[in-house]
């Protein structure tokens, strides 16, 4: 009985510990594709955006997350921080297992980032390495607390006064919601 119990235990604390990594990747994904703003617009082509939200979600990522889980995301739902955390595990858990099944390894951050910035095969794709590098570069100058203190990057978002106006920053383009 103990054996069970602390076998248990053991696969719960592993399952907390790899859910709190995804969270902070996903944390540290918001710098990454939009400086943390829920408004952005990003990756143009021409005059129309392709990447929504805080995480910069492209429409294929929702159609896939609505084919594979019958759900009925919209583009219009990545500007709504819970939506696109939502949309965001679902893809990359999806895509996760699917590494799992084909390599007989579990993913790792760096295969679901790279799947978040190249799609299902991201992880094998060359050109999502400088994606990785930028993930990972972020990822060492934030400083996220357990206490609800955020880094300068985060606090910069938080105390901005939008004033329902559009305006850019670096290679997006940012609408007051």
């Amino acid at each position: 009985m103990k054996r069970l119990f602390f076998i248990a235990m053991l696969f719960a604390v592993s399952f907390t510990a790899q859910a709190e990594t995804i969270n902070e990747a996903m944390e540290v994904l918001k710098y990454v594709e939009s400086e943390h703003n829920p408004a952005a617009l990003g990756d143009f082509r021409g005059d129309t955006p392709t990447a929504f939200g805080i995480l910069q979600i492209r429409k294929i990522a929702i159609d896939d997350v609505n084919r594979v889980y019958g759900t009925n995301y919209s583009h219009q739902d990545a500007f709504y921080e819970d939506c696109a955390e939502e949309i965001f595990q679902l893809y990359t858990d999806y895509w996760a297992n699917k590494v799992c099944e084909r390599s007989g390894r579990d993913a790792t951050i760096n295969d679901i980032v790279r799947i978040w910035n190249g799609g299902p095969t991201g992880y094998l794709q060359n050109c999502t390495e400088n994606y990785l590098e930028k993930y990972l570069d972020y990822k060492n100058k934030l400083y996220i607390c357990k206490d609800e203190e955020k880094s300068e990057m985060y606090n910069q978002w938080q105390v901005s006064n939008y004033n329902k106006t559009l305006y850019s920053h670096g290679r997006y383009l940012y609408l007051s919601v």
